[in-house]
Protein backbone atom coordinates (compact mmCIF):
# COMPACT_ATOMS: atom_id res chain seq x y z
CA UNK A 1 0.00 0.00 0.00
CA UNK A 2 1.19 3.41 -0.94
CA UNK A 3 0.33 6.51 1.27
CA UNK A 4 0.71 9.65 -1.18
CA UNK A 5 1.13 12.00 1.58
CA UNK A 6 4.47 12.21 3.60
CA UNK A 7 2.98 12.38 7.56
CA UNK A 8 3.53 14.85 9.99
CA UNK A 9 5.56 13.04 13.16
CA UNK A 10 6.72 15.27 15.21
CA UNK A 11 8.73 13.31 18.15
CA UNK A 12 10.55 15.00 20.60
CA UNK A 13 13.28 13.09 22.39
CA UNK A 14 16.25 14.75 23.80
CA UNK A 15 19.23 14.38 21.55
CA UNK A 16 17.37 14.03 18.38
CA UNK A 17 16.61 16.51 15.84
CA UNK A 18 14.46 16.63 13.17
CA UNK A 19 10.62 15.15 13.61
CA UNK A 20 11.12 11.45 13.68
CA UNK A 21 11.19 8.61 10.88
CA UNK A 22 10.22 9.03 7.27
CA UNK A 23 7.27 6.85 5.69
CA UNK A 24 10.08 4.52 3.67
CA UNK A 25 12.35 4.59 6.65
CA UNK A 26 9.80 2.54 8.63
CA UNK A 27 10.22 -1.14 8.74
CA UNK A 28 8.36 -3.81 10.63
CA UNK A 29 9.93 -7.31 11.38
CA UNK A 30 9.15 -10.42 13.12
CA UNK A 31 10.36 -13.84 13.95
CA UNK A 32 8.94 -17.34 15.82
CA UNK A 33 11.10 -19.90 17.20
CA UNK A 34 9.97 -22.81 18.55
CA UNK A 35 11.78 -25.06 20.78
CA UNK A 36 9.83 -28.80 23.18
CA UNK A 37 10.39 -27.99 26.70
CA UNK A 38 9.95 -31.54 27.87
CA UNK A 39 9.74 -33.90 25.32
CA UNK A 40 9.47 -36.94 27.64
CA UNK A 41 13.00 -38.18 26.92
CA UNK A 42 11.52 -39.20 23.56
CA UNK A 43 15.02 -38.02 21.59
CA UNK A 44 17.11 -38.08 24.38
CA UNK A 45 18.42 -41.81 23.86
CA UNK A 46 18.67 -41.01 19.99
CA UNK A 47 21.00 -38.08 20.99
CA UNK A 48 22.85 -40.11 23.41
CA UNK A 49 23.71 -42.78 20.95
CA UNK A 50 25.22 -40.21 18.30
CA UNK A 51 27.59 -39.14 21.27
CA UNK A 52 29.11 -42.21 21.93
CA UNK A 53 29.62 -42.85 18.43
CA UNK A 54 31.28 -39.71 17.85
CA UNK A 55 33.61 -40.73 21.11
CA UNK A 56 34.26 -43.83 19.54
CA UNK A 57 35.30 -42.32 16.32
CA UNK A 58 37.93 -39.91 18.46
CA UNK A 59 39.57 -42.81 20.36
CA UNK A 60 42.43 -44.65 19.14
CA UNK A 61 42.14 -48.03 18.60
CA UNK A 62 46.08 -48.69 19.85
CA UNK A 63 46.24 -46.42 23.09
CA UNK A 64 42.42 -46.47 24.07
CA UNK A 65 41.42 -49.80 24.76
CA UNK A 66 39.73 -49.03 28.12
CA UNK A 67 38.08 -46.09 26.76
CA UNK A 68 36.68 -47.70 23.64
CA UNK A 69 35.26 -50.61 26.20
CA UNK A 70 34.20 -47.52 28.50
CA UNK A 71 32.13 -46.39 25.30
CA UNK A 72 30.48 -49.82 24.10
CA UNK A 73 29.15 -50.71 27.37
CA UNK A 74 27.90 -46.86 27.78
CA UNK A 75 26.17 -47.31 24.19
CA UNK A 76 24.95 -50.79 25.20
CA UNK A 77 23.66 -48.63 28.30
CA UNK A 78 21.65 -46.66 26.09
CA UNK A 79 20.18 -49.06 24.16
CA UNK A 80 19.21 -51.49 26.66
CA UNK A 81 17.46 -48.07 28.47
CA UNK A 82 15.65 -47.75 25.10
CA UNK A 83 14.69 -51.21 25.04
CA UNK A 84 12.99 -51.04 28.88
CA UNK A 85 11.27 -48.16 27.54
CA UNK A 86 9.42 -49.77 25.25
CA UNK A 87 8.63 -52.01 27.10
CA UNK A 88 7.03 -49.94 29.91
CA UNK A 89 5.05 -47.82 27.16
CA UNK A 90 3.62 -51.15 25.86
CA UNK A 91 1.99 -51.80 29.30
CA UNK A 92 0.70 -48.10 29.62
CA UNK A 93 -0.62 -48.72 26.13
CA UNK A 94 -2.34 -52.07 27.35
CA UNK A 95 -3.56 -50.62 30.70
CA UNK A 96 -4.87 -47.94 28.97
CA UNK A 97 -6.98 -49.57 26.27
CA UNK A 98 -8.32 -51.59 29.01
CA UNK A 99 -9.49 -48.18 30.29
CA UNK A 100 -10.71 -47.14 27.30
CA UNK A 101 -12.98 -50.37 26.80
CA UNK A 102 -14.44 -49.55 30.52
CA UNK A 103 -15.21 -46.21 29.94
CA UNK A 104 -16.93 -46.76 26.83
CA UNK A 105 -19.06 -49.20 28.39
CA UNK A 106 -19.63 -46.80 31.33
CA UNK A 107 -20.60 -44.16 29.02
CA UNK A 108 -22.98 -46.45 26.86
CA UNK A 109 -24.78 -46.91 30.50
CA UNK A 110 -24.91 -43.31 31.15
CA UNK A 111 -22.70 -43.10 34.22
CA UNK A 112 -20.23 -40.93 32.65
CA UNK A 113 -19.77 -37.97 29.92
CA UNK A 114 -18.89 -38.46 26.34
CA UNK A 115 -16.33 -35.99 27.17
CA UNK A 116 -14.64 -38.21 29.75
CA UNK A 117 -14.18 -40.97 27.12
CA UNK A 118 -12.76 -38.97 24.57
CA UNK A 119 -10.03 -37.24 27.16
CA UNK A 120 -9.05 -41.14 28.17
CA UNK A 121 -8.88 -42.20 23.87
CA UNK A 122 -6.70 -38.78 23.47
CA UNK A 123 -4.77 -40.60 26.70
CA UNK A 124 -4.02 -43.23 24.78
CA UNK A 125 -3.48 -41.66 21.13
CA UNK A 126 -0.51 -39.90 23.37
CA UNK A 127 1.23 -43.05 24.93
CA UNK A 128 0.68 -45.01 21.35
CA UNK A 129 2.61 -41.96 19.75
CA UNK A 130 5.10 -42.02 22.78
CA UNK A 131 5.99 -45.94 21.83
CA UNK A 132 6.39 -45.02 18.37
CA UNK A 133 9.09 -42.38 19.06
CA UNK A 134 10.57 -44.79 21.26
CA UNK A 135 10.68 -47.51 19.00
CA UNK A 136 12.59 -45.12 16.55
CA UNK A 137 14.79 -44.12 19.30
CA UNK A 138 15.58 -48.09 19.94
CA UNK A 139 15.94 -48.26 16.30
CA UNK A 140 18.77 -45.41 15.64
CA UNK A 141 20.62 -46.80 18.86
CA UNK A 142 20.99 -50.19 17.68
CA UNK A 143 22.15 -48.43 14.42
CA UNK A 144 24.79 -46.41 16.03
CA UNK A 145 25.66 -50.19 17.97
CA UNK A 146 25.97 -51.58 14.89
CA UNK A 147 28.37 -48.60 13.42
CA UNK A 148 30.15 -49.40 16.66
CA UNK A 149 31.07 -52.35 16.65
CA UNK A 150 31.47 -52.54 13.23
CA UNK A 151 28.98 -55.02 11.71
CA UNK A 152 26.34 -54.84 9.22
CA UNK A 153 23.97 -51.34 9.89
CA UNK A 154 20.82 -54.35 9.33
CA UNK A 155 21.76 -56.54 12.36
CA UNK A 156 19.11 -56.64 15.10
CA UNK A 157 21.30 -56.49 18.65
CA UNK A 158 18.80 -58.87 21.13
CA UNK A 159 19.60 -56.84 24.73
CA UNK A 160 19.60 -59.34 27.29
CA UNK A 161 17.17 -58.83 30.15
CA UNK A 162 19.07 -60.25 32.56
CA UNK A 163 21.60 -57.99 31.87
CA UNK A 164 20.57 -55.46 35.19
CA UNK A 165 20.99 -58.82 37.32
CA UNK A 166 24.07 -59.80 35.94
CA UNK A 167 25.95 -55.95 36.10
CA UNK A 168 24.96 -55.93 40.07
CA UNK A 169 26.50 -59.45 40.80
CA UNK A 170 30.07 -57.66 39.13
Amino acid sequence: MYLPLKPNINIKLPGVAGGGPEVHQVAYGSANLSIPIYSGGRIKYGIESAKYLVEASKLNTESDKTAIAYNVAEAYNNLFKANQAIKVLEENLTASQQRDETFLKLENNGVIARNDRLKANLQTSNIELQLLEAKNNYNIANINMDLLLGIPETTEIEVDQNYIERRRRY
